[in-house]
Formats: C-alpha cells, sequence, structure tokens
C-alpha cells in the first residue's frame, strides 16, 4: 500500500514533467506516457520515490486523466485523505472491531511518571485485555498504536536564546572507562557537557562522581574553557539543589559559586527534561558522535581521557553547522565572546566545609587545633570560614578578609602580620632577630651585647631578654652614640651580660680608663647569702 508521504512525492514529480512537456509546446491532450519519460524513465522516478515502475506508470495514467478532464484540480492543494481517494476511490478503510487502548490514561502517566512509563503501560496492557480478551488488540498492535500516540502528543519548543544569554549543563547518561591500575580493573568516568545557548559552542569534561562539588568544578572549567560568563547557567534538578520547586532552592556550594562569578542559576523542574533541551540535544549529540566511539579506546588515565575527549569536542565546534553552514566557533567568535561577561580575578574554589565562627578578642579564630589571624578590626565579629584540601578562607559580609595555609598537627598558629593591630606590631618587634639588626647597625661589640641578653633563654621572642635589651636601647638615648659604642666594646671585652651591668658602666663611665692592666671587678657583687652556681653543682 502506497503511503501519504510516497504518493505526494509522485504526484509532485508527474506534475513536473507535464509542466516541462506543455513549455515545450506540446498540447495537454497529445502528451502521453512517452512523452513524460522521455528522458527520465519510470524506473529511475520508481527508485526516487521508493515505489515500484508499475506504481509509477498507473500514477502518471490516471494524473494524464485528470488533467484533461478536470484541469482546474489544484493536486498539490489537496489533503492526504483526499489526494488518496482521488486517486484510489475503490478504496475503504477496514473497520476493525476491536477496542482502542486508552490513550488518555496512558498519556497521563507519560506526564506523571516518565520514569516509570514502561511498567505502567504493561499493568494498563493487562487490565485492557482482561476486560474484554476477544476485542482486545494483541500486544504488539497495542504498543505500536500506544508508540504513534505518544509521539503525536510530544510538541517541541523551539527556545531562542540572545549572545551571552545561558549556559546549559548537564551529565551524560555514558560513561567512559579507563585502566589506572591493570588492563583487567576498569574504572568509569562521567561526562559533564555544558554549551552556550545562541553559538552552541560545546565543552566536556570527565570526573569520576557527578557530586556537587564535581558540578561546580566543572562548570568552573567549562567558564575557563569560554573565557567569559553568561548571564545564566541552567542546570537539571539534580546535586546543585537543595529544594525543587518552580524556583529551586540551592545548596551552599551552588549559591556561593553564582555570587562568586555573579549569574543566575536556573534548575529543570522535577523530571521536566524539556526545561533543558539544549544540554540534552548536546548530551545526545556528543554521547553518539564521541563518547560511545570512546568506549572502545584503551586509556590508563584521567588525564589521557579528558585529553583525548577535549581534542574531539574542538573538532566537532568547528565542523560547520548544518542549517546555517558555520561552525559553532565561528559563531561564537563573531557574536557571542564579546557579550560574555569577565571572569573574576581568581577561579572559584569548592569547599569541603563551610561553618560561621566568632572572632576572639586576640583576632584569631581555631580550626582543629590550631589558630589562624584575621584583621584586628573584626575581632569578635561574626565571620563565615570555608575550608577546601589545603586552604581555609574567612569571609565577613561577603568579603575574603584572610586566607591561610591550613596549619598541620596542633598548636600551630598561622598569625600574619598584616592583622596585626600597630600595638601588637611593636611588640611583636620585640625579638632577637630585630634587637640584633638594631645593634649591628652601630657597632658589632653592641651585637654580641645583645646576643648574650639571648644566652639563657630558650625563645627569641623571650620577654625578659626582649626587657633587657629596650633597656639597653635606652642607654643610647641617654647618653651618645660614641660612649655607648666604647661602653659595648668594654662589656665586649670584659664579657659584662647583665643590662643592669650595662647601664652602670655608661652610668660611670669606666669605660674611659686607660689602665687596662687592672682586674676586673663586677659592678655588681654577689650577695654571700645568695647562692651561686657552686652551691649546685652547676
Amino acid at each position: 500500500m502506497i503511503t501519504y508521504s510516497s504518493l505526494r512525492k509522485i504526484i509532485r514529480i508527474l506534475i513536473g514533467f507535464i509542466d516541462r512537456a506543455l513549455n515545450a509546446g506540446y498540447e495537454l491532450h497529445y502528451i502521453n506516457k512517452a512523452i513524460l519519460f522521455d528522458s527520465v524513465s519510470s524506473r529511475n522516478v520508481a527508485q526516487m520515490t521508493a515505489s515500484s515502475h508499475q506504481t509509477i506508470n498507473r500514477m502518471a495514467t490516471k494524473l494524464l486523466t485528470l488533467f484533461k478532464t478536470s484541469p482546474d484540480i489544484k493536486f498539490l492543494e489537496l489533503s492526504d485523505a483526499e489526494l488518496l481517494a482521488l486517486f484510489y476511490p475503490k478504496l475503504k478503510n477496514k473497520v476493525s472491531y476491536k477496542r482502542r487502548p486508552p490513550f488518555e490514561m496512558i498519556l497521563k502517566e507519560a506526564t506523571k511518571r516518565p520514569k516509570k512509563l514502561a511498567l505502567k503501560i504493561k499493568t494498563i496492557y493487562l487490565m485492557y485485555r482482561e476486560e474484554d480478551p476477544s476485542t482486545a488488540l494483541g500486544i504488539s498492535q497495542f504498543y505500536t498504536l500506544i508508540k504513534q500516540e505518544i509521539a503525536k502528543s510530544k510538541i517541541e519548543y523551539i527556545f531562542t536564546y540572545t549572545p551571552g544569554e545561558v549556559l546549559a549543563a548537564d551529565y551524560a547518561g555514558v560513561q567512559l572507562i579507563y585502566y589506572p591500575n591493570s588492563p583487567k580493573q576498569p574504572e568509569y568516568l562521567s561526562v559533564f557537557v555544558c554549551v552556550l545557548g545562541y553559538s552552541n559552542k560545546m565543552f566536556a569534561i570527565a570526573t569520576k562522581r557527578h557530586t556537587t562539588k564535581q558540578w561546580v568544578n566543572s562548570i568552573v572549567a567549562g567558564l575557563d574553557s569560554l573565557g567569559g560568563c553568561p548571564f545564566t547557567i541552567h542546570v537539571d534538578n539534580g546535586e546543585m539543589v537543595k529544594k525543587a520547586g518552580l524556583i529551586a532552592e540551592l545548596n551552599e556550594q551552588a549559591e556561593c559559586m553564582a555570587a562568586h562569578y555573579n549569574v543566575i542559576v536556573d534548575t529543570s523542574r522535577v523530571a521536566m527534561s524539556q526545561d533543558n533541551p539544549k544540554a540534552e540535544k548536546t548530551v545526545q549529540f556528543i554521547t553518539y558522535r564521541i563518547l560511545v566511539p570512546m568506549r572502545r579506546l584503551h586509556f590508563t588515565s584521567i588525564e589521557e581521557v579528558n585529553a583525548h575527549l577535549s581534542a574531539e569536542v574542538e573538532k566537532l565546534n568547528n565542523e560547520p553547522m548544518q542549517r546555517i553552514k558555520l561552525s559553532r566557533n565561528q559563531l561564537f567568535n563573531m557574536h557571542e565572546k564579546s557579550t560574555l561577561k569577565a571572569l573574576p580575578q581568581h577561579p572559584y574554589r569548592p569547599f569541603d566545609e563551610r561553618f560561621p565562627l566568632k572572632v576572639s578578642a586576640n583576632a584569631t579564630i581555631t580550626y582543629k587545633g590550631n589558630r589562624y589571624s584575621v584583621p584586628y578590626t573584626i575581632r569578635h565579629h561574626k565571620v563565615i570560614v570555608e575550608i577546601t584540601e589545603d586552604e581555609l578562607t574567612v569571609f565577613n559580609n561577603y568579603k575574603v578578609v584572610a586566607t591561610h595555609q591550613i596549619a598541620q598537627g596542633v598548636n600551630n598558629d598561622s598569625i600574619l602580620d598584616a592583622h596585626k593591630s600597630p600595638q601588637h606590631l611593636v611588640q611583636g618587634n620585640k625579638n632577637k632577630s630585630n634587637f640584633i639588626e638594631w645593634a649591628q647597625g652601630i657597632d658589632e661589640s653592641a651585637a654580641h651585647l645583645i646576643e648574650r641578653q639571648y644566652k639563657n633563654v630558650n625563645s627569641d621572642n623571650s620577654n625578659p631578654a626582649g626587657k633587657a635589651c629596650i633597656m639597653i636601647q635606652k642607654q643610647l638615648k641617654r647618653f651618645n652614640e660614641p660612649d655607648f659604642i666604647l661602653a659595648c666594646q668594654y662589656a665586649d671585652e670584659h664579657q659584662i651580660t647583665s643590662a643592669q651591668e650595662f647601664k652602670m658602666v655608661m652610668e660611670t663611665e669606666i669605660y674611659r680608663d686607660i689602665d687596662n692592666n687592672k682586674p676586673f671587678v663586677p659592678l655588681l657583687l654577689a650577695n654571700k647569702n645568695v647562692r651561686g652556681a657552686q652551691y649546685y653543682g652547676e
């Protein structure tokens, strides 16, 4: 039986042949099949229309007869049913006593629970057949009619996008295989795909899982590849969503990413993949063109997989598209690249932990037994702390105020000078290195005197040693520098350690005594009632 499309195609070709004969000067009542098929045989027409040459000859005879008897008929403007009735007037539709399937119920289930539709159709068929087996269709015919009805009920809306408007993203259903450890132990990779709405420029990357963190990392990689940000990123209703709805509530990770790039993250409704058709079509395209062939290849690392995947996607981006004869990259560079927003200075890093803390009075926060400094101006404030693999970041009023490398172990503090108050900076400068640097600018003997203050302590930040050094500095302010240097040389020669003794040297000016042969007598005599090193065996 000839189909509607074949019938219409044959008639269009034959009408073209008749018009050609009329233009050649033949009168209509003289035109026959020999004239019609003088240059193109009926067998060639049969091959073009997937019909038999006998059908072509019969159709030519009928069409010539109708042209001569009813010249006013506009054949190509008739409906399929009218055209079939005109050429096959004796054809009668076969009347079936079989009951039709419950289309309304099945279409409702297809909308309500699409993932369970196959199981539901089986149940509906059993109920339909049980009602009256004698008038029920066979299961094959039942499924054929259902398939036709579902196909007729579907309507695809044409989404149009402006340049830079949206980046649609989704994960492919097909996984890639690689062998990182052994050729006999395969591991599987999920594939993230995103596409720009206007230019259809694509990006894909393989990941070990598709958790929220992997979603965010993949989106960040996609934005970096494109060199800019669209105004909207459309994802499905999965790992990025905390609570579904018409306007879904995003989870914390997705919200932070959206704020970092200043984009809107839109989502599909639950079980409504048609809300994100651009991503769905692109995933299907990449699956058949790239992912299925890649499953036959042997890879040993995820880097090797992504290098091959990236190269294959770029090939597709450079292929001309069928409808507009331009490649995705050409369309992107001509119209869309300039409309993308600039990327932030640093890419977003998804966090492993995120929690609020209150800054202590000493301008630090504590994480796993270690203290980390924040600017002293926000002490006692509540801040947000984000933890990544090796970094701790502190936010105050949505701005980054401190970043530290995570310290290992416990009781290992990370205190930055930039976070200290002026008073704390002064106090922090009271250490051995700063005092030594000061003393070396005066004289080497002064540096030796400072070093002796730290001889009996085990910390360069010792408070008693620091106070002794401050006392020594004050002597320079009280007296002039030449006398101070002479006193330091005297103290160096006689191994004076005590700051109090050095003060007495300065006050008594004993360093001016030219008789160097006199034995040195300590200026601070030991008290006989004080037990010394000899008593304790030192």
